[in-house]
């Protein structure tokens, strides 16, 4: 009998066949999952300190959530990954730290694999989509779900920098927080400790460090999921929606302007999603532009208008959108 010849795709999915960098991704990936909530943990059973929050850490909490939201939502998405808008070099670093803040993975590593979500929406490759993975199509709803939400995280092929954001790695900011990876991530999780601290002594330190540290980190990884398997799987298409991804208006109140998922993908480029009244990063955004922080926000001209890639980008993604 003879052996099969081996599958070979007719596309090249641009990912690591590197057993060891892809389970060092892997592993990457569960600390920062894990690490907030072991040290939730450690904190709820070692301490004196009161698990209940404090006025002062229900305020840090709040706004370290939304710094950590803005910096995923308006930093590594919108600015990194599609160049929807232009900023300084500090503001790249603000919006770069406050991603990283968020135990979501390092700038390039974050941005490549949500580029190659767009370059393969919804078929094989993608990286966390409900409907398909590396190995194909995902029939189960239930596993699929499991599998956008965080699953994705252990077990998806590394993607491949060099194809994906060749743009980046020329970029001195975003090389220097994304090498920096871990230190800038546990500042950040310790930061609101140091904030309880200095604001009212131990016992205050260690609610903030619980509460708008750990926490929230848990929730903003809770949310990150929800944004990539919720809104894939329950929603309305816009008029020539070429894959799953939805509009969710319940959940885009939520994820302040992120769960816009279908109209996003047939604009990607846009700084400002529609319907515009539900896009709360896309206001921040005009908010920033009139204070002079950001600049050259890429709008629709007309609202029924598509938008292609980045044209410093296309040679990246062919004819989709990123």
């Amino acid at each position: 009998m003879t052996t099969p010849t081996p599958f070979k795709p007719t596309i090249n999915p641009h990912i690591s066949q590197s057993a060891t960098l892809n389970r060092s991704k892997h592993l990457s990936n569960a600390m920062s999952m894990v690490l907030p909530a072991l040290l939730a943990v450690v904190l709820m059973t070692s301490t004196q300190a009161p698990w209940g929050p404090s006025v002062f850490s229900i305020l840090l909490t709040v706004l370290f959530f939304v710094l950590g939201s803005m910096g995923l939502g308006i930093g590594f998405h919108r600015h990194f990954t599609h160049h929807a808008f232009k900023t300084s070099a500090a503001g790249k670093a603000v919006l770069g730290v406050l991603g990283t803040w968020s135990l979501q993975g390092p700038i390039v590593s974050w941005v490549a694999d949500h580029r190659r979500h767009h370059r393969f929406a919804d078929q094989q490759y993608d990286p966390h989509s409900p409907w398909a993975d590396d190995n194909g199509k995902i029939d189960n709803r239930l596993a699929g779900w499991f599998h956008a939400h965080m699953g994705w995280k252990f077990k998806v092929a590394v993607s491949d920098e060099n194809r994906y954001v060749p743009d980046l790695l020329k970029d001195p900011v975003v090389m220097f927080i994304s090498r920096h990876y871990w230190a800038v991530a546990i500042a950040g999780l310790l930061a609101p400790g140091v904030l309880g601290l200095l604001y009212g002594g131990w016992d205050e330190c260690l609610t903030c460090l619980l509460w708008a540290g750990c926490i929230r980190a848990i929730l903003l990884h809770q949310f990150e999921g929800v944004a990539n398997s919720i809104t894939l799987l329950f929603g309305s298409k816009v008029d020539g929606s070429q894959d799953e991804s939805r509009n969710n208006l319940w959940l885009t109140v939520v994820l302040m302007g992120e769960g816009l998922h279908s109209y996003h993908h047939q604009n990607a480029t846009l700084a400002m999603n529609e319907p515009a009244r539900f896009d709360a990063f896309g206001h921040v955004l005009v908010f920033f532009e009139h204070l002079g922080m950001v600049w050259g926000l890429r709008r629709a001209k007309k609202p029924q208008e598509v938008l292609t890639a980045h044209p410093a980008q296309a040679g990246l993604q062919g004819t989709a959108t990123i």
